[in-house]
């Protein structure tokens, strides 16, 4: 894969509440099984996720089917401990989504683990490739803060037997440049997938590009293509 660039679609000041505002649901616990009768859910295991001792939040989860038929969900988490980086937990279904194995942490899939803050993601399945990706925020060294830095913003295609992000395939589509702000934001996007040429379209507000002045922002388009 590989980027082709991005673009200005449209100016974001008036817009950025909704392009990148998001309802917030924090769960400390979080049903694990269930049955769904009459269209009412009913869980039945409950479990916390402790991290340094502290309960953390599972939330803005996003599902892909697998090509076996199993469901894979992946989560923000909302904070890291005092020695424990912010990582990306996981979990998969081999009931359709009855139930869910313990989260853990999402890795390569050589087993290692990628530093990622408390932010935004999604997974993507190509109609070109037929492959599954990841969008999101990787960063290089450990952070003690949950939700910075954001950036760079990376896609990288998952192992569908491993359950982790191909090393080799991570490819970074955009990140901070000299002069932007030490909080840019390349976290608040949208994917989609163009009809005729099949390439993947992010629109992402870079919020704190301007150094000075943190909600003056546009939106961009980012266009990548598949091999």
């Amino acid at each position: 894969m590989s980027w082709v660039g991005r673009s200005v679609t449209t100016s974001a000041r008036d817009r950025l509440a909704q392009l990148t505002g998001f309802r917030r649901r924090e769960f400390r616990r979080l049903a694990t099984a269930g049955s769904i009768e009459s269209g009412n859910w009913t869980p039945i295991e409950l479990f916390d996720v402790q991290i340094d001792d502290w309960p953390a939040h599972l939330l803005q989860s996003l599902l892909a089917e697998l090509g076996d038929g199993r469901v894979l969900i992946v989560w923000r988490v909302t904070k890291n401990g005092k020695e424990e980086p912010a990582y990306k937990y996981f979990a998969v279904s081999d009931d359709g989504g009855l139930t869910f194995s313990k989260p853990a942490v999402f890795r390569y899939s050589d087993g290692k683990r990628f530093f990622s803050s408390s932010t935004f993601h999604r997974l993507y399945r190509s109609s070109k490739t037929d492959k599954l990706y990841c969008i999101g925020n990787i960063i290089p060294t450990h952070t003690t803060i949950p939700g910075h830095p954001r950036y760079p913003l990376i896609i990288a295609e998952i192992d569908e037997q491993t359950l982790g992000l191909k090393r080799e395939t991570v490819t970074e589509i955009d990140t901070r440049h000299s002069g932007e702000g030490e909080r840019l934001q390349l976290s608040n996007f949208w994917v989609n997938e163009s009809q005729e040429e099949k390439n993947l379209e992010i629109y992402l507000t870079r919020i704190h590009e301007n150094a000075d002045e943190l909600y003056t922002a546009k939106v961009y388009r980012y266009t990548v293509t598949f091999r």
